[in-house]
């Protein structure tokens, strides 16, 4: 029984984990696409697996904030927005824009 509850739990994980490497991969195309509706309701679905109370208390922003954020409802401030990433192991890099052909 051990076994089996383990072996589910490593399955649930190795889920978890590619599902957030897909939403990783799909926060960096909505930054360069300027879409920030999509970005923050990625971020929310990374913070939500925490649970926002502790997501909350990890970033020291208001959980209320959080879910008015994670809706698109409201833009968070650049400080915020670091410390959500931050908790998530996530930063923001700046890069010269490639130019078009």
């Amino acid at each position: 029984m051990t076994k089996k509850l383990t072996s589910e739990k490593s399955k649930k994980t190795s889920e978890s984990t590619q599902s957030n490497k897909v939403i990783i991969s799909s926060l960096d195309k909505a930054l360069k696409k300027g879409d920030l509706k999509k970005f923050l309701t990625l971020l929310g679905k990374l913070a939500k697996q925490f649970g926002m109370t502790e997501f909350s208390r990890l970033s020291d922003v208001d959980r209320v904030h959080l879910y008015t954020i994670f809706a698109a409802k409201q833009c968070p401030r650049l400080n915020t927005t670091h410390k959500i990433l931050d908790v998530l192991g996530l930063e923001l890099s700046v890069a010269v824009k490639k130019k078009r052909k």
